[in-house]
C-alpha cells in the first residue's frame, strides 16, 4: 500500500498489537478482535484516565471545596463525570481479572502474571478480599501503564524515522548485517544490534511517553539547596543541554560517549517502572520488525515536495502524544514483502 498512513491508524494498530501482547501475558487472554469487550474497555478507561490525570480537565482540582456542592447543582456535572468513569474502571479491572482468576484457579491457567500472582498470595495466607485487590491491581497496573507507554513510544520512532532518515538507513544497514534478508530478526539478535539499542534509548530521550510535566509546574517562586525555581518552570531532565548536547536532535550515537548518561525514564530504586525489562523488549522487536522490512517516509504533496512533520505535541494532555501526522511506509522489497507475508 502506496497511500499514506496517518498517525491515528498507526496509533489503532500499535494499541492493539501491544494490547495482545500484555493481556495474553498478564491474564493468559488471547486478543482475537479489535471489538473484544477486555480490550475496549481497558482502552477507554486508559483515555478517561489521561483525561482525568490533567490538573485543568476538572474545576474541582483547583478549587477543591467544589467537592462539597450537591450533584443537582449547576457546575457540578463533573461530579457525574467522575461516577460514570469509576463505574466503567470498575468494569474493566474486574471482568478480566474474574476471567483469569478463573482459569487460575480450575488450573487452565499457571503461567500468567495474574494465576502466578494469585496463587503466591494466596501461599501468603492472604485473605481473599486482600489476594483480590492486589493482584487486581497490579495487572491493571500492567496492561493499563505498558500499552498506552509501548504504542506513544512507537508513533514518535515512526515520526523519528521519517525525519531522520539518515538513521534509519544506518539502522536498518547494521540489521542487514547481523541478519541479513532471509528471515526476520528475533530477540536473541539483540546483542550484536548495538545501534539499535541505542535507538531504542534515544526514542525514550527525544520524546518521553509520560514526561508528566504540567502535573508538577511550579506554582510559585521558590528556592531548594540554592537553587532558584521561578513560578511557571518545569524540569526537562531529558533535553538538558548540559548534558545531551542538542537535545532537541535526535541522535542515537550520542550514547557512544560512556559520559552521557542514560535517559531516567524508568526511575530509580524501589520506585523503578516494574515493567522496564518487559517494555524493551517489546519495543525492541516492534522497532526492529518495522527496520528490518519497511522504509518509512515523508509524505509527498500535491507538486512532489516533501510534507515535513512537526515534532510537537498535543496540549492538554498528561501523556506526550505527537500532533497527527502523516507518513509513507512500504516494504523494503519485494523479497522483504513476502517475509512479512509469511510471517502473518
Amino acid at each position: 500500500d502506496t497511500d499514506p498512513i496517518s498517525s491515528d491508524r498507526l496509533n489503532e494498530e500499535f494499541y492493539r498489537a501491544t494490547s495482545a501482547v500484555f493481556l495474553e501475558s498478564v491474564y493468559g487472554y488471547e486478543l482475537k478482535s479489535p471489538k473484544d469487550r477486555f480490550f475496549v474497555d481497558n482502552m477507554t478507561m486508559n483515555a478517561n484516565l489521561s483525561k482525568a490525570a490533567l490538573p485543568t480537565a476538572f474545576l474541582v482540582n483547583l478549587l477543591p471545596w467544589m467537592e462539597y456542592i450537591p450533584e443537582w447543582m449547576p457546575g457540578a456535572g463533573w461530579k457525574k463525570t467522575a461516577y460514570e468513569w469509576r463505574g466503567q474502571k470498575d468494569q474493566a479491572m474486574g471482568e478480566v481479572y474474574e476471567w483469569a482468576k478463573k482459569r487460575a484457579i480450575s488450573g487452565a491457567d499457571d503461567s500468567s502474571i495474574v494465576a502466578l500472582t494469585f496463587k503466591e498470595a494466596q501461599a501468603m495466607g492472604w485473605d481473599d478480599a486482600e489476594v483480590d485487590s492486589f493482584c487486581k491491581n497490579v495487572a491493571t497496573g500492567l496492561l493499563a501503564a505498558g500499552t498506552e507507554s509501548s504504542t506513544l513510544a512507537m508513533l514518535w520512532f515512526v515520526l523519528a524515522m521519517a525525519l531522520y532518515p539518515e538513521v534509519q538507513a544506518k539502522a536498518q544497514k547494521e540489521i542487514d548485517a547481523v541478519v541479513g534478508s532471509n528471515r526476520l530478526p528475533t530477540v536473541t539478535d539483540r546483542v550484536k544490534l548495538p545501534y539499535i539499542d541505542r535507538v531504542l534509548t534515544e526514542i525514550t530521550r527525544w520524546h518521553p511517553s509520560v514526561p508528566l510535566g504540567v502535573p508538577h509546574i511550579c506554582t510559585e517562586d521558590n528556592e531548594y539547596r540554592g537553587y532558584r525555581i521561578p513560578k511557571g518552570a518545569m524540569m526537562a531532565m531529558t533535553l538538558d543541554e548540559r548534558v545531551y548536547k542538542d537535545a532537541d536532535k535526535f541522535d542515537p550515537d550520542r550514547f557512544l560517549d560512556p559520559s552521557v548518561p542514560l535517559p531516567p525514564v524508568f526511575g530509580w530504586g524501589q520506585r523503578i517502572c516494574p515493567g522496564k525489562h518487559f517494555f524493551t523488549e517489546i519495543f525492541f522487536l516492534e522497532v526492529v520488525m518495522i527496520l528490518a522490512t519497511m522504509n518509512v517516509e515523508k509524505c509527498r504533496d500535491e507538486n512532489g515536495k516533501q510534507i515535513i512533520p512537526t515534532e510537537e505535541t498535543t496540549e492538554n494532555g498528561a501523556i506526550a502524544r505527537p500532533v497527527p501526522f502523516k507518513v509513507k511506509i512500504t516494504p523494503r522489497s519485494e523479497q522483504h514483502a513476502e517475509l512479512i507475508r509469511t510471517a502473518a
